[in-house]
């Protein structure tokens, strides 16, 4: 297979921003490379990228983002070949805060919320001890009308944010909070997000990943995640902004979803998710608000084709999903 070549880099006139005149900021975090893989099935593909990894490694490294154009891949196998070409200790999946099917081998779809619901800048499992260095999306299925995953790099984001919000994060961290059924309850069961039923192995599972735990009355576990809001790149040092609060915390779907859940419940800690400071004070309905506005303010959208794969560098590059109408299938591998 050829390596890569510069001057065959697709132009970045091919990324659509949501804000006008955001190019400086389009062309600085997303690469995008059409030419060099285009037609490439996956024994080829992953050739190629065992060609060009350094290359490529060096693009996450100076931009964060790279989007591979007009592959022939066309399953989860497949995807999970070339993702092994370049990231062989692809993860399960297990413990995750996010609702998602296992397709096979390590492979998931992304996110299943409803296609109505926008889903907010993150970089993902920030949550936990070591979260993945790197993320890969492949588009199996297009929508119809939406369902881009916009990106978005956190690098630095808290400086322009305000300094009593920063400071509160910076001093306390995250509290991350799962309240799990036994099988009956609202969301996803203990049985399900962990992928056992085996109590004593899932156990293991939440000391090995730090977590606090309670087995309740009904069935259900409760899980306790603490993190950082703010960490240095594992690379260059720079603090990146990697709380998940607004994901986490039901403010940033609007009032009436806010008000509806706490009728349903009875207070936010019978959430079934939720995110507090980490010396588990509530996080305030405006500032949730106020956050959410700011990451959508850094996000850079690209529109999905089929058979396009997305890399990114989860250690500092987030995304997350606008609303769509069809049988979206976006399926992910972290590393």
């Amino acid at each position: 297979m050829g390596r890569i070549g510069t001057q065959r880099l697709a132009p970045q006139s091919r990324i659509a921003s949501r804000q006008s005149g955001n190019d400086r900021m389009k062309s600085a975090l997303l690469k995008v490379i059409d030419t060099d893989v285009s037609g490439m099935a996956a024994g080829d593909f992953s050739s190629w990228l065992g060609d060009n990894k350094r290359h490529v490694e060096k693009i996450l490294l100076e931009q964060g983002a790279v989007l591979f154009r007009g592959t022939e891949i066309r399953s989860h196998e497949g995807f999970e070949q070339v993702c092994r070409s370049m990231s062989p200790d692809l993860r399960r999946y297990v413990g995750g805060g996010s609702p998602r099917s296992h397709l096979g081998g390590n492979i998931y779809t992304s996110t299943e919320y409803s296609a109505r619901v926008p889903i907010p800048l993150h970089c993902e499992a920030t949550y936990f001890p070591n979260p993945p260095d790197r993320i890969w999306f492949y588009c199996h299925r297009t929508a119809e009308s939406g369902g881009e995953t916009p990106i978005g790099n956190m690098a630095r984001f808290a400086e322009v944010l305000d300094t009593r919000i920063v400071d509160r994060f910076r001093e306390e961290g995250v509290l991350y909070v799962m309240n799990l059924s036994g099988g009956d309850g609202f969301g996803k069961s203990w049985m399900q997000v962990y992928e056992c039923a085996d109590q004593n192995k899932i156990e293991a599972t939440l000391i090995s990943q730090g977590a606090g735990f309670t087995w309740t009355d009904d069935g259900g576990l409760r899980v306790e995640l603490r993190a950082p809001a703010i960490a240095p790149h594992p690379e260059t040092g720079v603090e990146v902004w990697l709380s998940q609060a607004v994901n986490w915390h039901p403010a940033h779907l609007g009032p009436g979803h806010y008000e509806r859940l706490l009728k349903l419940y009875g207070g936010e800690s019978q959430f079934p998710k939720i995110a507090f400071y980490g010396d588990g004070a509530p996080i305030g309905a405006d500032d949730i608000t106020y956050l959410t506005g700011m990451q959508a303010a850094r996000e850079v959208v690209f529109t999905w084709r089929q058979g396009d794969i997305l890399l990114l560098d989860n250690s500092r590059i987030a995304h997350g999903r606008r609303p769509f109408i069809g049988d979206r299938a976006i399926y992910v591998g972290m590393a």
